[in-house]
């Protein structure tokens, strides 16, 4: 019986997995760069920003393509044209998500309701095997270590290494010959980093001539490592530390449930008050709604405070007919090489407290590390706009800013569905550098020792003990004085 139901499931499979010849491929290709072009402000920027020639790029990828190119190379392909945009919202959305979650997104060619057969039926084929090494790495000032120490093939690996060379070659020119499979690139003095590049290369390879394999348990993955990274932290937290009188918010998730959750608890401690800091924590915390962290702020301040907005798009006939922007005056913008842009929104805006506020007077930090994205950055950015307000930690070095909903794609032959970020927040954008909205006013050094002690500690990272006892970012803001 149980064969029976694979043989099956087997056959549904291969009747909606779609089978393309080569000249649909470079249709659905064809139209992917189109999608791209139409609306990926990533790909002005990264041509100026990490010198890329598109035209080159593109072109390489679309001659790969053959009679003999099969569904699953195919499928390969385009997710390499689409990390040469290099956003963390420019890819190809899987089954689970797009079931769960596809019928509110921004669509340009299909409805609410599309069920996605042909993403699962080439999921299914076309399954990735799963990497088990996970490496304790970090890029510290320009330079790549391993944080904790681990044993590897009987030989022990010390904290602090510097790792000078992958395969031979110099990790950086490795990064920069790969940006279609190295993939989101962080942006640091001129130079892109992932701390997770070794994934992106062959199964075996050699750090400082020491051989690996992606398919090994080792690193973090063999030796009761906590790996710190997005989600990091797993439930919204209001917490009172009466010792230094420091109301500590936890954030986990850009989520107005998360958010709403916070307020509650927050009126419940008012009493507890007044507070000489406010920390509120959004370390790993992958973004989602701006609302979110605008709503925990109003119960927060004192007075209102205002903020400028400055969106652009590109400016093209299809971009414009999308978002009804037709009449929009053509912008060359200089700093992305002359592209024409046009100015969605160009306004003055203001964050105001809601009644019963707690009206804090001191200081409010928010804490961030490299493991935030989207519209968390955008509330540490958001300190800006007032003296109260202290972003502290340090920048995940991606571009931020104001976003808008990604615009999703269904590509005619394949069915695969694409997604792109079609916005740029310009709001007090000079250089091309300040694309990244992440100023940090407290800048907390990284250290081996922090990476590390979070990745050994056994219990919750998040917990008042540990917080307060032993991380060294909550320890810089307690001890810091205006």
């Amino acid at each position: 019986m149980l064969s029976e139901v694979i043989l099956l499931f087997l056959f549904l499979i291969l009747v909606q997995t779609p089978q393309l010849s080569a000249t649909q491929m470079r249709a659905d290709f064809d139209e992917l760069i189109h999608h791209i072009d139409t609306f990926a402000v990533h790909k002005d920027l990264n041509a100026i920003r990490l010198g890329i020639n598109y035209d080159r790029a593109f072109g390489q990828l679309r001659e790969e393509i053959s009679d003999d190119t099969s569904l699953c190379e195919f499928v390969a392909l385009l997710e390499r044209a689409t990390h040469w945009v290099q956003d963390a919202h420019c890819g190809f959305m899987d089954y689970e998500y797009l079931s769960a979650y596809g019928k509110y997104q921004a669509k340009v060619n299909f409805d609410t309701h599309e069920t996605y057969q042909e993403v699962m039926a080439i999921e299914s084929l076309c399954a990735k095997p799963e990497r088990k090494l996970k490496l304790p790495i970090c890029y510290i000032d320009g330079a790549y270590y391993f944080y904790a120490t681990f044993e590897h093939r009987g030989e022990t690996i010390q904290a602090g290494t510097r790792i000078q060379s992958y395969n031979g070659q110099p990790v950086e020119q490795f990064i920069s010959e790969h940006l279609d499979t190295v993939w989101p690139v962080r942006w640091q003095k001129g130079t892109p980093y992932f701390e997770g590049f070794y994934g992106a290369g062959p199964s075996t390879f050699t750090l400082n001539g020491i051989a690996f394999s992606l398919d090994e348990s080792s690193g973090i993955s063999n030796q009761g490592l906590r790996e710190v990274r997005f989600l990091s932290q797993h439930e919204p937290k209001v917490e009172v530390w009466q010792d230094t009188q420091t109301l500590y918010i936890g954030l986990p998730f850009m989520d107005m449930d998360q958010a709403k959750s916070i307020v509650k608890q927050i009126k419940k401690i008012k009493r507890m008050g007044p507070f000489t800091k406010i920390i509120i924590d959004i370390r790993g915390n992958p973004g989602g709604n701006d609302m979110a962290w605008r709503t925990v702020l109003a119960q927060l301040l004192p007075k209102p405070v205002r903020f400028e907005i400055n969106l652009k798009y590109k400016f093209n006939p299809e971009n414009l007919a999308y978002y009804h922007g037709q009449g929009q005056a053509r912008e060359e913008i200089a700093i992305l090489g002359n592209q024409a842009y046009w100015t969605q929104e160009h306004q003055q805006a203001e964050i105001q407290p809601k009644r019963g506020s707690l009206r804090h007077a001191g200081p409010i930090y928010v804490l961030q590390d490299e493991w935030v994205f989207s519209s968390a950055v955008n509330l540490a950015n958001f300190c800006s706009n007032s003296p109260q307000l202290i972003s502290a930690g340090w920048s995940n070095d991606f571009v931020g800013g104001l976003q808008d909903e990604p615009i999703f794609r269904k590509l005619k032959n394949s069915g695969l569905v694409v997604r792109v970020e079609p916005m740029l927040d310009f709001t007090g954008v000079k250089t091309i550098d300040d694309l990244s909205h992440s100023q940090i006013e407290l800048k907390i050094p990284k250290s081996l020792a922090g990476y590390e002690i979070r990745a050994r500690y056994d219990g919750d990272i998040y917990s008042q003990t540990f917080l307060t006892q032993h991380d060294p970012a909550i320890r810089a803001i307690l001890n810091h004085t205006e």
